[in-house]
């Protein structure tokens, strides 16, 4: 689909409703992103993983817009955001900043939820 055929799909998020399901989506610059939850999730909550999922998109394409090439070249890095985001198939992880440190393999600051222990020296 394009943008001239959905047009709603350009104004933040979207909710749709199938059976039991909710399916949230939006557009993000080229690129339509669906979110599709279970039976137990609320679109409230599938929202706000949209959302984070849009930020991650953003920060990959860096300085131009998220295309499908901007996705692919960074298709490894996105992967291992979503599997920070869920983990067997629950939301347990929101903070963009933490999650990009797992991936990145850098030490996380107190901010992102770091340990607040000095580090022990033996």
């Amino acid at each position: 689909l394009t943008s001239a055929e959905w047009p709603s799909a350009k104004n933040g998020v979207q909710v749709a409703a199938y059976d039991k399901y909710y399916i949230v989506y939006t557009a993000v610059d080229e690129l339509y992103v669906f979110i599709q939850g279970s039976d137990v999730d609320d679109e409230l909550g599938l929202a706000g993983l949209l959302e984070d999922v849009v930020g991650i998109l953003k920060a990959m394409a860096k300085r131009g817009p998220v295309t499908e090439v901007a996705v692919m070249d960074e298709y490894t890095k996105l992967c291992l955001c979503l599997d920070q985001m869920v983990s067997n198939g629950i939301a347990n992880q929101s903070n963009r900043d933490y999650i990009e440190s797992l991936v990145e393999m850098r030490p996380r600051t107190q901010k992102e939820g770091g340990s607040l222990l000095p580090h022990l020296k033996i």
